[in-house]
Formats: C-alpha cells, sequence, structure tokens
C-alpha cells in the first residue's frame, strides 16, 4: 500500500502545471463534461485554436448522440474523415510525427493511459514532445498545463490525433 502512495506521488510530482510551449487561448479551450468527453473537447478546442471550422461545436455535437462519453481511436478517425479533416493518427509512440507536430505548432491530442487515475485513459492536447519532457493542456481542467517527463510520457501514451490545419 506505502508504495502505491509513493508511486502516485512520483507521479503527480512529475506531472506538475507549467507553461506549454505554445498558448491556447483561454476561449478557445472547450472543457470536458460528464461522463467524460474529453477526446471530442480536445478535438474541438484544437478546431478553434487553428480554425478548423468542422471541428467547432464537436463535443456538444457529440454530446448529444453518445450519453456514455469515452471514444474509440476508430470512432474519432471515422468522424474526422467523415468530417473531411485532414490528421496523422500514431498507434502508441511515434516519435517523428510528434516532433514534428511540435516543431509545427500542431499541438496533438494525446490519449494517456492511467493519467490523471490508475485505470483510467485521458486526452489531453499536447504542445510540446522533447527528448526531455513533454508538455499538456487538460481539459478537465481548463486554465492548467501540466509537464512530464518524457520517460513517464512513453509509458503512458496509448494513441494520439495530429489534425491539419488545412481541409482535405
Amino acid at each position: 500500500r506505502e508504495g502505491g502512495i509513493l508511486a502516485m506521488a512520483l507521479v503527480l510530482a512529475s506531472t506538475m502545471p507549467t507553461r506549454a510551449d505554445f498558448t491556447i487561448l483561454q476561449q478557445h479551450i472547450v472543457p470536458n463534461k460528464p461522463p467524460g468527453y474529453c477526446c471530442w473537447c480536445s478535438l474541438e478546442t484544437l478546431g478553434r485554436h487553428h480554425s478548423i471550422g468542422p471541428l467547432l461545436n464537436m463535443a456538444a455535437w457529440y454530446m448529444d448522440r453518445d450519453p456514455q462519453g469515452g471514444t474509440t481511436p476508430e470512432q474519432a478517425r471515422t468522424t474526422l474523415d467523415n468530417l473531411k479533416i485532414t490528421y496523422c493518427y500514431g498507434n502508441g509512440l511515434d516519435v517523428d510525427l510528434l516532433l514534428t507536430a511540435t516543431i509545427r505548432k500542431l499541438g496533438a491530442v494525446v490519449v494517456l493511459r492511467d493519467w490523471p487515475t490508475a485505470g483510467w485513459s485521458h486526452a489531453v492536447i499536447m504542445t510540446e514532445f522533447n527528448e526531455q519532457y513533454v508538455n499538456w493542456y487538460d481539459v478537465n481542467r481548463p486554465g492548467s498545463w501540466y509537464q512530464a517527463a518524457r520517460t513517464w510520457f512513453d509509458l503512458h501514451v496509448m494513441w494520439f490525433i495530429v489534425v491539419e490545419p488545412n481541409r482535405k
């Protein structure tokens, strides 16, 4: 039991709020709503940030259609395909794609396992990815930025989507 508490303390210490590499205006951040639409809120936030019209109001649209919340990579990809959004999908850790997203200041919707709670997955908006650390916004806590060591992030990333500002 003490080992579990210590492990959680180390994770929390390694994911302290910080400043993101590029700023997403507060009015562009779409807060998550129960039971959990973090992926859709994160995609809409990037859509607002990059002025991608078809992503605007995505979270509300999805909430109206699926009261259960949550999403799978297939659901997210199918929705983006149907909206004719240009994007790149990464299953697991694709270092080159995440570095490119950082260099181009595109950001990425990244689904992390065991964040913020063990046994759960959660989508965040990555704004910086480098050899030492990763920065992100969390739609559960609008106005907060987080930073984690790359070693922690590499163990927790499940899948991610990088959207392009231009449509297909």
